[in-house]
């Protein structure tokens, strides 16, 4: 499915007018063909995957514990409910994360596509250097956001394993 999602998404661009490619960075459209097409169809794998099951199991599951055990059902939709409030809370914080990742891909991407494009120029003006040391702050910022995720992901498991 994503291999057939970025060939049309690819084909889609192609046909895109030639001012929407002035106004749009590369490496922005790179990191959207390559990366976020990747974490799109994985995501609408899940989704159609268990959007459905999931809580049709879920709501038959309560209804036989309830029949079998109401104070254990009772205890069950109340962890439940603040498992939720974890997941609600982690899904808004790592949302925002993510998006300032993605962002800092596609900075990534248009920066390298720039430095390779202008080579001749780096090198006549003999600024390898300079532009190391810019490459390499651009990767620790983007290791920097990764970190957070891997955070608040450290602080949640435990947090949703008390839960269950």
């Amino acid at each position: 499915m994503n291999q057939r999602f970025q060939n049309e998404l690819f084909s889609h661009l192609l046909h895109l007018p030639v001012p929407f490619f002035m106004d749009e960075p590369t490496g922005q459209l790179m990191s959207r063909l390559l990366d976020d097409a990747t974490l799109f169809s994985a995501i609408l794998k899940a989704i159609f995957h268990n959007a459905f099951l999931d809580p049709l199991k879920l709501l038959l599951l309560t209804i036989l514990l309830a029949y079998f055990n109401l104070r254990l059902c009772l205890i069950m939709v109340v962890s439940t409910f603040f498992t939720f409030l974890v997941i609600r809370w982690m899904g808004q914080r790592l949302r925002e994360i993510s998006k300032r990742i993605q962002e800092k891909n596609a900075a990534i991407y248009s920066f390298v596509a720039q430095i390779f494009s202008n080579i001749e120029l780096i090198k006549s003006k003999n600024t390898e250097k300079e532009e190391s040391g810019r490459f390499y702050h651009h990767i620790d910022e983007f290791i920097e956001l990764a970190l957070k995720t891997l955070k608040i992901s450290l602080i949640a498991q435990p947090i949703l394993q008390l839960l269950k």
